[in-house]
């Protein structure tokens, strides 16, 4: 499970944090193949 939380601070500056496989979980995305822990990204996107 994933979440994305995204908000605008003005009309071209927007912060969003994403968080991947919230809950930890093992398991293989391929055979043999393990996907990636938990994840965080935090950023600012700017539109000029």
């Amino acid at each position: 499970m994933d979440l994305q939380i995204k908000r605008q601070m003005n009309e071209n500056q927007d912060w969003y944090i994403n968080v991947y496989n919230i809950f930890d979980r093992e398991y293989e995305d391929e055979l043999f193949f393990p996907a990636a822990g938990r994840t965080v990204i935090v950023g600012l996107d700017f539109k000029f």
